[in-house]
């Protein structure tokens, strides 16, 4: 704490008043350009705003008040009234442009004397006007064309004049032009002369800040540097083991000086730390002699213990280990048995399946019986309906005959009257005409009649194959219904077996269920004799491990004897390594 108070500024403020000082230096340098930057500015604006704009009006009023004249002329000279007319309207526009001007340079005066000028040009220029007026009015009582008369004078009066109070508008704007060229020159030298101290202004700044960042650069540096220098060669010595050097001492009351401060402190603290090792260490060394020594005669009455409780472990395992083979057993069959439960459950469970499976196939035969006399009545009507076809083909066969015999007779008619025209001759050549044609007709009836046979034929035939196919069928048919009945029948057998099987399955699961049970107790009984068992040989087993713990602690507290005295023993020779002024 009286260190902490005796402190002079910290190397952090220190290194804040440094960067502190260089950053007001930097705004000065900056707020400094910026004001000689606004002046700069300022001129320009004065320039571009102010005397540029005012020559520029000045010289837009110059060139408008020449054209104004030149009009005039030309208002004076025109014969023509209406174009006359028509330039006194243009000039008039001109006026209006002027007298705008006027009142735009009277918005940018920057003196007295620019105030002044306009205000006489103003004047001179109202003047100007009157003179404009009164030509006009003389050009409309004259016309120069057809001559002048007695009133030339006036005009050679009136150019004069218009002459002379141009002139003196002339020389007012000469004079406002010069003032806004050099108001503009002055303007110029004057932002140059800103720019300038500006330039000097800024370098003088930077060179001011180059110059006192070195020397707090060297001040700080050589502040911290050396004391910092100082304190690594004794953490060096420190660190190979020598504690001889004498106390460091320096001049600073900052950080620095704190950690000088901490460093002394701190190697007294370790002189005095090796002095206490070293004291200790050797009673350590000593007190791990004895206690080697006792450990050792405990170790060897722990063996004897450990060897009589190891064959009372040894009787209590041999016991659970039969305990556990008749655990096993009877959890074996156990499971056997609730395995023969689970499977007659299961077989139960299919029979009752295959018996509804028998019902619902019993349902479906009954249907099919219904189904085969349906069968067995449309095979039976549709063979009636071919031995009717059968019949019904017989008598087509008849009638073709009988068309047959008709077309044989139409033939031997048709031959008959080609026989009697013949005999006719001339007259009877129209009938033989006939006769050709009823021939040619009994031809192809018979050709039909031919054709239609071969058809009938084939029908006849087919109708027989069908009424031979349907008989088979129909007794297909009538053996499909008896071998349906039949397994009607069989399927009655078949489901009255299943519930019967189904009845026993399920006697044998409730038995298989209760044996199961009662084996589970039996399991029961044993495991807990087991368990008994088990307890026992643990506890011996604890006991025996307590044991061997015991004289494992016994070899360890050896082992930790030795090593203490060995590590003793390296702890002298390592502090040994430290050098120690002489007391």
């Amino acid at each position: 704490m009286w260190l902490k108070k005796t402190l002079s500024p910290s190397v952090g403020k220190k290194l804040y008043l440094s960067f502190t000082l260089m950053l007001v230096l930097l705004i000065i340098m900056g707020f400094t350009g910026l004001d000689k930057i606004e002046q700069v500015q300022g001129k320009t604006n004065e320039i571009t705003n102010s005397w540029l704009e005012g020559v520029e009006i000045i010289n837009n009023i110059n060139y408008l008040t020449e054209h104004v004249l030149s009009s005039q002329y030309a208002i004076m000279s025109e014969p023509d009234s209406n174009q006359k007319a028509q330039l006194i309207q243009k000039t008039d526009l001109i006026f209006g442009t002027i007298d705008q001007s006027f009142s735009q340079y009277r918005k940018s005066f920057v003196s007295e004397e620019d105030r002044k000028l306009f205000d006489s040009l103003e004047s001179e220029w109202k003047q100007y006007r009157q003179v404009y007026s009164d030509t006009i009015k003389l050009s409309a009582e004259i016309n120069l064309i057809t001559g002048s008369g007695k009133r030339a004078d006036d005009i050679n009066a009136i150019i004069d004049k218009s002459q002379e109070q141009y002139d003196k508008m002339q020389d007012k704007i000469d004079q406002l032009v010069k003032l806004n060229h050099d108001g503009a020159i002055l303007a110029k030298n004057e932002s140059q002369a800103l720019y300038k101290s500006a330039m000097t202004t800024s370098i003088a700044i930077m060179a001011l800040s180059v110059l006192l960042g070195l020397c707090l650069a060297f001040v700080i540096t050589r502040n911290i540097s050396k004391p910092v220098r100082i304190v690594s060669e004794r953490l060096q010595s420190i660190s190979q083991g020598d504690l001889t050097m004498d106390r460091v001492s320096v001049k600073n009351k900052d950080e620095i000086g704190l950690l000088v401060s901490s460093l002394n402190l701190m190697v007294d603290n370790l002189k005095g730390t090796i002095h206490h090792i070293q004291d200790t260490s050797s009673a350590v060394a000593a007190s791990s002699e004895q206690l080697l020594a006792s450990s050792e005669e405990s170790a060897q009455a722990s063996k004897h213990i450990a060897a009589s409780i190891q064959e009372v472990a040894q009787d209590a395992e041999n016991q659970v280990q039969s305990g556990e083979e008749s655990s096993r057993a009877m959890e074996e069959m156990a499971i056997g048995i609730q395995r023969i439960a689970e499977t007659s459950s299961e077989v139960s469970e299919l029979s009752l399946e295959a018996s509804n499976q028998a019902d619902l196939g019993n349902q479906s035969i009954q249907d099919v019986i219904q189904r085969m006399e349906t069968i067995s009545g449309s095979v039976e009507q549709a063979g009636e309906d071919i031995k009717q076809l059968a019949q019904h083909s017989d008598h087509i066969g008849n009638i073709i005959n009988l068309i047959g015999d008709i077309a044989a007779q139409t033939g031997l008619l048709a031959l008959n009257a080609a026989i009697e025209s013949a005999r006719a001759g001339e007259h009877g050549r129209g009938f033989a005409v006939v006769a050709g044609e009823v021939k040619k007709l009994a031809e192809q009836a018979a050709r039909s009649v031919e054709e239609i046979s071969e058809i009938v034929e084939h029908i006849q035939n087919d109708t027989a194959k069908a009424v031979g196919t349907m008989t088979k069928s129909l007794a297909e048919v009538h053996g499909g219904k008896d071998a349906v009945h039949e397994a009607n029948e069989k399927f009655q057998l078949i489901v009255q077996a299943s519930q019967l099987v189904s009845q026993k399955i399920q006697e044998v699961a409730a038995a298989a269920q209760q044996m199961a049970a009662s084996s589970e107790e039996v399991s029961a009984s044993v495991t807990d004799m087991s368990g008994r068992a088990k307890h026992a040989a643990a506890a011996s087993q604890n006991v025996a491990a307590s044991t061997e713990e015991q004289l494992a602690s016994m070899d360890e507290i050896a082992s930790s004897a030795n090593a203490l005295s060995k590590i003793a023993q390296d702890l002298a020779d390592s502090v040994s390594q430290f050098k120690l002024k002489q007391s």
